[in-house]
């Protein structure tokens, strides 16, 4: 109880990516991801800028061209500093772009295997106990992870 009063638990909708795949069998690229989102980032900035869509759509525009996807935390966080600013939030919409809030292929490939490494011993030992449907359902999900990053 007392860890809830200290931390209490964050909207995990924060966290949440508004451009991102929409799940991993998505075949779209982040930038696709990423452009594609233009109609949600839009609608998110005119509940804010209700006379103002031809800044809005510049904004939008200007998200569009990050190389990283952005947050509902990141973007609303914005909103708030400019609440009611316009003009000062379309001059500062750089603050919300290109900000890493992805792990390159380099990072992920290196957590690829230490998970890999971790789930074959607990697939060995379901395998050893005779839990053959578990075990053969994580080696399915170590063949789908191998095929992610074409690796075998």
């Amino acid at each position: 109880r007392r860890m809830r009063e200290l931390y209490p638990l964050q909207s995990t909708k924060e966290f949440q990516f508004i451009n991102y795949f929409g799940s991993a069998r998505d075949t779209r690229s982040l930038n696709d991801c990423i452009v594609q989102s233009s109609d949600e980032l839009y609608r998110i900035m005119l509940k804010k800028y209700k006379n103002n869509a031809q800044r809005v759509k510049r904004m939008v525009n200007i998200l569009l061209e990050s190389q990283f996807p952005v947050t509902f935390g990141q973007v609303e966080a914005f909103l708030q500093r400019y609440e009611g600013k316009p003009r000062l939030a379309q001059e500062n919409i750089g603050e919300v772009v290109d900000i890493p809030t992805l792990a390159d292929e380099v990072d992920e490939l290196k957590v690829y295997h230490v998970l890999k490494s971790c789930v074959e011993k607990v697939a060995n030992m379901m395998k050893k106990s005779g839990l053959i449907s578990l075990y053969l359902k994580l080696r399915y999900w170590l063949d789908e992870a191998a095929s992610m990053f074409n690796v075998h």
